[in-house]
């Protein structure tokens, strides 16, 4: 008999004996929790005073919290129909293969826990096992941390230090860059110095060669009883003023005071129109500045800023036939009033720099 239809009989033994038990239960007082049996279906009582299960078709169970009172008298069973007798033994039946079942449960349990305990102990160590697993394996991870973190501060003071020493040897080798370069210029400038005084040497061999009883004189005061005597400290001044023979000039006034500051530059002009007043006034400033006096010699013709240059030089000489030739400032500018006013006040400011009114008033 399977376990369902052993709870039919059961609730039907119970409904068959619930007149008899109402009578001789009178004094039994069982309190059942609520929804543990329906209202309409009273429990057949049991021998022993063990209660019958609920109509309900479950097994009866003991409910927490419950609270019995004493039962009364048990059951006279000899006063119980056949029928009723049946159902009482197919309950008691039915406990005794309930207490069978469930000792069967409880030692299948006991079985299952048992054979469950190795397996549990082994997962116990298993994960004892990966607890400790993991704990190395953080640990190590930690001091594998640390140690790249030690080798990348390692590594960028050594890039640091690379840096520095890289930087200062680059400091270094343009610091003996600027040296040699400053070596070769001084040797480029001593090597073209040595040329120059080698070339000069050279022409002045030659020159006494060609005419070796022609011997320069220096005079301090070069006009004698009405002749002129120019040494060969003279300046060839010829053609266009332009910034090119202004370079010229300048350069010769250098040299020839580097040789001597106390014997007098001459420049001789045989032609010269005249030309760009600003070249003009870089020779005029050279020839005040130098130390050696600067004296001009017009032989042919001198116009526009050479007659300028000649005029203002310390002393000029000309010969009895030369032609000097002074005119208003001139030039080629065209354009509006604004313009042309312009033109005429840049003409003034180098007048006023050549000082030329003050010098010919005086």
């Amino acid at each position: 008999m399977n376990l369902p239809s052993t709870f039919r009989l059961l609730a039907l033994a119970a409904l068959v004996t619930a007149p008899v038990l109402a009578q001789q239960t009178q004094r039994r007082v069982i309190v059942v929790p609520a929804g543990a049996a329906p209202a309409g279906a009273p429990a057949a009582p049991a021998t022993g005073g063990t209660p019958a299960a609920p109509a309900t078709g479950g097994l009866p169970t003991a409910q927490p919290g419950a609270t019995t009172v004493a039962p009364g008298p048990g059951i006279n069973r000899e006063e119980v129909s056949p029928e009723q007798k049946a159902a009482l033994k197919e309950a008691d039946r039915m406990r005794t293969e309930k207490a069978r079942i469930d000792a069967e449960v409880a030692l299948a349990e006991a079985k299952r826990t048992e054979e469950l305990a190795p397996l549990n102990a082994e997962t116990a160590k298993l994960s004892a096992e990966r607890a400790l697993r993991l704990a190395k394996a953080a640990a190590e991870a930690a001091a594998l941390e640390d140690e790249r973190a030690k080798l990348e501060r390692q590594a960028a003071l050594e890039a640091a230090r690379s840096t520095a020493r890289l930087s200062e040897r680059n400091n270094k080798i343009r610091e003996l860059e600027a040296e040699a370069k400053q070596l070769q210029l001084e040797s480029a400038n001593t090597i073209a110095r040595l040329s120059n005084e080698l070339s000069r040497f050279q022409k002045e061999e030659e020159a006494r060669k060609v005419a070796s009883k022609a011997k320069p004189k220096y005079l301090k005061e070069p006009l004698v009883d009405g002749t002129l005597v120019i040494s060969d400290r003279r300046i060839a001044f010829n053609g266009a003023v332009t910034e090119n023979l202004a370079d010229y000039v300048c350069q010769r006034i250098n040299f020839y005071n580097n040789q001597s500051s106390e014997f007098p530059i001459f420049i001789v002009v045989d032609n010269s129109p005249g030309g760009s007043v600003a070249a003009g006034y870089q020779i005029q400033k050279a020839m005040a500045a130098s130390k050696a006096p600067v004296y001009v010699v017009v032989k042919g013709f001198a116009a526009s800023m050479t007659a300028v240059i000649a005029t203002l030089a310390e002393r000029s000489y000309c010969y009895p036939n030369s032609i000097i030739l002074h005119h208003q400032v001139s030039n080629t500018a065209r354009g509006n009033m604004t313009v042309l006013k312009e033109q005429i006040e840049f003409t003034n400011r180098w007048f006023e720099r050549l000082d030329v009114r003050q010098r010919l008033e005086r």
